[in-house]
């Protein structure tokens, strides 16, 4: 664990951990967080409690759902939680799992940047997912997703988007709307 200005990071990847351990879900600054290369099977709803954090890598775990508390924020169904839930993430890393849904819930991240969703069993996205607006960098890549509404294309900051290996069989006509791609992986 590293400290800085108040804040923290918690790196604990490769540790084979099958449930997170408690004592992370009271460290109210926790600014980062990675459990990736472990055997999670959930994330424990508590996580809504880390207020400040900006980075979250949950991948290759053996997820099968997300807690939707992760996208809450108080005001709403966290009437219990610290004010904000965890909507200021800007980096989140979920692939390689075996999440069938993204909660709908998700659609109030609207500080992510950077949203790594590969490797999992999606079929499609959370509707609304059009307020992702600051993502640069989408990978959906290697689900199972059939239809990529024309949502997408209201990310005007997308720099890197890869929808390759999924079940596609056509794009929004609009996605040459996106003047700031310069990556698109669609094989």
């Amino acid at each position: 664990m590293e400290l800085a200005n108040g804040t923290a990071t918690v790196l604990m990847s490769n540790y084979a951990l099958a449930a997170v351990p408690p004592p992370l879900m009271k460290m109210l600054h926790l600014t980062t967080l990675n459990l990736s290369f472990n055997k999670l099977t959930n994330l424990p709803t508590e996580i809504g409690y880390l207020v400040h954090l900006v980075e979250l890598d949950v991948s290759s775990n053996l997820l099968t759902s997300l807690p939707p508390e992760i996208g809450m924020s108080c005001g709403s169904e966290m009437k219990n939680f610290v004010t904000g839930g965890i909507v200021t993430l800007e980096k989140l890393d979920i692939s390689n799992n075996q999440l069938v849904e993204i909660p709908e819930s998700f659609n109030r991240l609207v500080s992510l940047r950077e949203l790594e969703l590969n490797s999992n069993c999606l079929t499609l996205l959370p509707s609304g997912f059009s307020r992702w607006k600051l993502l640069t960098k989408f990978c959906p890549n290697e689900n199972a997703l059939e239809l990529i509404t024309h949502d997408l294309c209201n990310m005007s900051l997308l720099v890197e988007l890869n929808l390759s290996k999924n079940k596609l069989t056509e794009l929004p006509p609009a996605l040459g709307k996106l003047k700031n791609l310069v990556r698109l992986d669609c094989r």
